[in-house]
């Protein structure tokens, strides 16, 4: 029997390392991982190389390893919200960021997918929509048994 799912990829509107972008919310991994393009020109973030470090299932081959460059202390502002938080910084991960449970438990964020809505310390953001209409990507995955 076959179960079939759509998720809705969460999506909200976030600056990083002085740059606007697209924050994917990923509920599914324990660690924040962002683009190397989105900290590579930033003056206040120290990349810390690391080695012995796997990434799999994400980016634009899910089925092989993100090249995982090092670890570094970000800034993410959402409107006049600013956290730093720790994050892994990868090559090819084909989203600027995923902020994952580790960000979301350490500052409370919490998601309501029955209002697409994400709230964080007394502020609410919506989902990201384009000309009044929710921006959802979404996709058909199927379980065998």
């Amino acid at each position: 029997m076959a179960a079939t799912l759509q998720p809705t990829l969460v999506i909200i509107l976030g600056v990083v390392g002085g740059i606007s972008c697209s924050l994917t919310i990923d509920t599914g991994a324990m660690v924040w991982i962002i683009e190397e393009s989105m900290v590579a020109d930033a003056s206040d973030v120290q990349i810390y190389p690391n080695v012995n470090l796997r990434v799999r299932g994400l980016g634009k081959s899910p089925s092989s390893d993100l090249d995982v460059i090092g670890t570094a202390m970000i800034t993410v502002e959402l409107s006049e919200i600013s956290v730093k938080h720790p994050a892994l910084v990868v090559r090819g991960l084909g989203h600027s960021c995923l902020l994952e449970n580790d960000f979301l438990i350490e500052h409370g964020v919490k998601v309501d997918f029955s209002n697409q809505t994400v709230h964080i310390r007394n502020r609410t953001f919506h989902f990201h929509s384009e000309e009044r209409r929710l921006w959802r990507k979404r996709q058909t995955m199927k379980f065998e048994r």
